[in-house]
């Protein structure tokens, strides 16, 4: 036990991720100060299947908007996994496999500068379709109060 235990400081002394490395606990975070730990890494190319659910979302909420909630966790390796569709306004706009398909989450981030020691974080974002466009409300701000104003 003590020999694994050395090996596991050498590994983290020298950068080396191990699996005791990614059980740091997440920080939940909303989707802008996700960017205070995480920068996306843009290199993001839409396939044809994503174009097409995103065509789907917008399809459905052309005239009366839409809300989609999820959450996801970025690792100490900056790679996104445990992707959750919390909830969808109106029910069923999409399922979290459509969700994961239409690239609307990046899949690789890199550290910010005031992240050297890669904390993971549990994101929770809220992406408001509207008028054609698509609004991410402050993290401090619910959807109710976006949409009425307030704040």
């Amino acid at each position: 036990m003590r020999l694994v235990s050395i090996i596991t400081s050498c590994l983290l002394l020298l950068g080396i991720p191990t699996y005791a490395s990614e059980q740091q606990e997440l920080l939940n975070v909303g989707y802008f100060e996700k960017l205070s730990y995480w920068q996306p890494v843009k290199n993001i190319r839409l396939t044809r299947s994503a174009q097409n659910i995103r065509k789907k979302i917008h399809k459905k909420i052309h005239k009366s908007g839409g809300v989609l909630i999820y959450s996801y966790d970025i690792g100490s390796n900056g790679e996104t996994k445990n992707i959750t569709l919390i909830k969808t306004i109106p029910e069923n706009l999409i399922d979290k496999e459509e969700l994961i398909k239409s690239k609307l989450i990046y899949n690789r981030f890199k550290p910010a500068e005031d992240n050297a020691k890669n904390k993971p974080v549990k994101v929770t974002e809220r992406i408001i379709f509207q008028g054609g466009g698509l609004a991410i409300p402050p993290d401090d701000m619910t959807i109710e109060e976006y949409f009425n104003g307030s704040k």
